[in-house]
């Protein structure tokens, strides 16, 4: 990752409004880990790219590299909430490397 002038830290956060305030950091990208089971009936550990948290909307965006060809996806907060959280509330957030 640092060969591309990025930096990864991994996290476990207790809170969607946690995890909101890494996603609207405009130069931060977080990876979430949740389990399909709730979302797609698979129990089995996957990530995403968070891109939006609309909480108005109660809905989610995320790119997921399973869904081909455009990756996005759009999920309720409670489904997400629920597969994030039989994840452990991980995430890994990247962002530029400082210089």
């Amino acid at each position: 990752v640092e060969s591309f002038g990025l930096e990864a830290a991994a996290a476990r956060l207790t809170t969607l409004e946690e995890l909101k305030s890494f996603v609207t950091q405009s130069r931060s990208h977080v990876i979430a880990f949740v389990n399909l089971a709730p979302l797609h009936g698979i129990n089995v550990l996957h990530a995403v790219i968070v891109t939006i948290i609309d909480e108005q909307a109660f809905h989610i965006q995320v790119i997921d590299p399973a869904n081909s060809p455009h990756g996005e996806r759009i999920w309720s907060l409670g489904q997400f909430e629920l597969a994030w959280q039989l994840a452990r509330f991980q995430i890994i957030l990247i962002s530029q490397a400082a210089s």
